[in-house]
């Protein structure tokens, strides 16, 4: 439970051979439950878009979407630049990151993203992320040495999160995948962003994401339930 009496549920799963027999939402009803007991106000969890157990399953118990965050990839050697100012972006530190979230439009409440999953903004804690800016936008770097996360990034990936203006977002990708990225080492780079970024991004060269079948766009969703 984080300090703010939020009750994060990650986690949960069921055999597939043993699904679509209620156990999910008993499952779902024992975390509840519990959380109400340890004093929790408020009852989160995250899914992806695409998982529509998941998200049946959120409304069944009376969560509701908070707030979503979109997922694109690319292979690293199909990444086009824009043109960006370097003498516009500076890298900072957690604690300064912290601060400019607060100036930027993170949709509702305090929660941030950080890739396949969120955290309220207070409880950033991450030394080994890299967090660059610029005057327009933020970008958190995220690889497999960052620590304090539900998921991670494979060792051959970076997930890139980025929150402000979609041409200055667009522009901070550009010179993390330029000045930032060991592209010996790693091969996928996966962006989170906001939707009015979208068209800035797919321009750069990424699309969604290759695993997903069906090539439906994929969002991380923040679901919430009172308690």
């Amino acid at each position: 439970m984080f300090s703010n009496g939020v009750a994060w549920l990650e986690g949960g799963r069921v055999k597939v051979s043993h699904q679509k027999k209620g156990i999910g939402r008993v499952q779902l009803k024992y975390a509840i439950d519990y959380a109400i007991k340890v004093g929790a106000r408020v009852a989160q969890y995250d899914t992806s878009s695409r998982n529509f157990g998941s998200l049946s399953l959120a409304k069944f118990h009376g969560f509701k979407e908070k707030k979503r965050t979109e997922v694109l990839e690319s292979d690293i050697n199909d990444i086009n630049p824009t043109e960006y100012d370097l003498s516009d972006i500076r890298k900072i530190s957690n604690e300064e990151a912290k601060e400019i979230y607060k100036t930027m439009d993170i949709g509702p409440g305090d929660e941030l993203n950080i890739g396949w999953s969120y955290i309220p903004l207070p409880n950033l804690e991450d030394k080994n992320s890299l967090w660059v800016t610029n005057s327009d936008a933020i970008l958190q770097k995220i690889d497999i040495r960052s620590r304090a996360l539900p998921e991670k990034p494979r060792e051959n990936e970076v997930w890139i999160v980025v929150y402000g203006d979609p041409a200055a977002t667009s522009q901070l990708i550009s010179y993390t995948v330029d000045h930032e990225l060991n592209k010996e080492e790693i091969n996928i780079v996966a962006v989170y962003c906001q939707a009015e970024a979208l068209t800035h991004i797919k321009e750069l060269g990424f699309k969604n994401p290759s695993w997903n079948d069906d090539e439906e766009p994929i969002a991380v969703v923040l679901v919430e339930k009172d308690l």
